[in-house]
């Protein structure tokens, strides 16, 4: 029950800072954290049912819409807007609810997805939350700052119990939760600028586990497999029929983590064609190495 002491150790810390810093109750940053809350508070009881007797796909992926119906419906934390390069700001109007649940849901389920191995999930969410909390502090949010502070700290923690070998394991409580907040605060952030070349912020941040829930889906279709089914042919999986250990596995997603949290920072910090360009050569010399290991392969053979 690893997940509930992260989210325990979240929720004192964020109430603890709101009642410091957001001391009106009816402030915009006060309604955003008790959405937030809201809709966490029921990722974690879903969490909790998964762990204790097993939930159907179909009934975690309809809890989550509900969830991420109630902070974007609810309370507003939603994608309105986008500043797409050459087109200019577009307003989603129609479309803005539908592409949010699709954010939040999915990055939900990539970082449950991530928790194949010792630390991996905590260790990644903890990347995230550093390099949001940059991307943050620039664009002078606050909110989401205190949030991802608050986050980190609970993850930091855990993983120190976390990290191989595990003495304790968040489980679909502590995962579930860790997305959806990421996910979540992220719209608070970076997904709700209208900066130029911003859309490309969060998901480098989060890049692990997007890139390898999409390429998973992708790979169990062109198998003819159910795209929600379990395997173990999962990025981090691939990494240890190569003959690294846990550890090594771990470690390299860490680094390849951070490289991406850092080109978001870039971006974040300098959205010129010149820092696009730096980050189109790093991420493509990932991919080429992934390719060259046939990490991207359809049927991976160690």
């Amino acid at each position: 029950m690893g997940g509930v002491a992260i989210y325990a150790s979240f929720v004192v810390s964020l109430l603890v800072a709101s009642l410091i810093l957001f001391k009106n109750p009816h402030s915009p940053f006060s309604y955003k954290l008790v959405g937030l809350l809201c809709g966490g508070s029921m990722i974690l009881v879903l969490g909790l049912v998964d762990d204790i007797k097993g939930a159907p796909a179909p009934v975690k992926v309809g809890w989550q819409i509900a969830a991420a119906l109630v902070t974007s419906a609810l309370f507003g934390i939603r994608i309105t807007y986008k500043d797409v390069p050459f087109f200019g700001v577009i307003w989603l109007n129609a479309w803005s609810l539908p592409l949010t649940l699709l954010w939040v849901v999915g990055l939900t389920n990539a970082l449950n997805w991530a928790d194949g191995l010792d630390g991996l999930a905590a260790g990644i969410s903890s990347i995230a939350c550093v390099s949001l909390v940059v991307v943050s502090w620039r664009g002078g949010d606050l909110v989401s700052i205190v949030v991802l502070i608050a986050l980190l700290g609970a993850t930091l923690g855990f993983l120190r119990y976390n990290f191989y070998p595990a003495k304790v394991f968040m489980g679909d409580t502590g995962s579930n939760f860790l997305g959806f907040v990421l996910a979540n605060v992220a719209i608070m952030g970076g997904l709700k600028s209208a900066a130029a070349l911003s859309l490309m912020v969060p998901i480098l941040i989060l890049g692990v586990p997007i890139f390898d829930t999409l390429f998973s889906v992708w790979r169990r279709v062109r198998l003819k497999r159910s795209p929600i089914r379990p395997d173990t042919d999962h990025f981090h999986f691939r990494l240890l029929k190569l003959g690294l250990n846990q550890r090594q596995a771990v470690l390299v997603i860490y680094i390849i983590s951070a490289v991406l949290g850092g080109c978001a920072v870039l971006l974040a910090q300098n959205p010129t064609l010149t820092s696009l360009a730096v980050v189109v050569f790093i991420v493509g010399v990932l991919a080429l190495a992934a390719l060259k290991l046939g990490l991207l392969s359809v049927s991976f053979r160690e």
